[in-house]
């Protein structure tokens, strides 16, 4: 109550995004995300064709974006330099486009944007992690147990920065077939890791991962190498 009568007018986002926030036919519900988003911010949508961020936006979410032009990879990046702020979410294997379309691009990437900005994401690789791995029904049966499915996440707050304001109060996080982001070598700017795996993860490849026939046995593919990988990280600086 007191944030609003602080702030009458609602800050401003720009939204570029593939998903389909406003729902489908078959589901005409907006995401929640998308739902709680509205209710406190004013969002515009930008068409898929844009040319310029428009001068009123105070922050660029970006979910999932796909077949970027090169001039809106110029705006996006000269959007950042003027000392605006973008929230992307990009992903190797989105579950929930691979129901909604099977045909449709199921990874997401900023290409070369990302690498000038420092950062390296694999757009063809995905984590799977066996400490935080959730539980998950083996079948129709409900007598049957249940197994850890590693690719399916259950973050908690050992996973988390405790000192960063974003990350500081969470208590959990859901995830769904992640990737990893990381510092590249050389890079100028300031990678801060937010969110991370636990120490009992690896990578496995997209297509290796999606021709596995029984997911029962995934858990036996992960082979620890000891490394905490990143999954959200703040970027700054030049």
């Amino acid at each position: 109550l007191i944030y609003h009568l602080a702030t009458p007018k609602k800050p401003s986002i720009g939204l570029i995004t593939s998903l389909p926030v406003m729902g489908t036919q078959q589901n005409p519900q907006p995401l929640a995300a998308y739902a709680a988003l509205a209710q406190e911010y004013d969002v515009t949508t930008l068409a898929n064709d844009f040319t310029a961020i428009p001068a009123n936006i105070d922050l660029l979410v970006i979910a999932h974006p796909q077949a970027i032009s090169p001039p809106q990879l110029l705006a996006l990046d000269n959007f950042a330099l003027g000392g605006h702020r973008i929230l992307a979410f990009v992903d190797p294997l989105s579950e929930l486009v691979q129901q909604g379309n099977p045909q449709a691009a199921v990874s997401s990437d900023l290409g070369p944007l990302l690498h000038s900005w420092g950062v390296d994401f694999p757009a063809n690789i995905v984590l799977l992690d066996r400490a935080s791995a959730q539980q998950v029904a083996a079948g129709n049966d409900p007598r049957e147990p249940s197994i850890a499915y590693p690719i399916w996440l259950h973050l908690t707050p050992q996973d988390f920065d405790p000192r960063d304001p974003v990350t500081a109060s969470l208590q959990a996080v859901n995830l769904a077939s992640s990737g990893e982001i990381a510092p590249m070598r050389g890079a100028t700017t300031i990678f801060h890791t937010l969110i991370a795996s636990s120490d009992q993860a690896n990578m496995m490849n997209r297509a290796q991962l999606m021709n596995l026939r029984d997911p029962t046995h995934l858990i036996d593919s992960v082979r620890p190498t000891g490394v905490r990988y990143a999954m959200a990280a703040r970027i700054t600086g030049p």
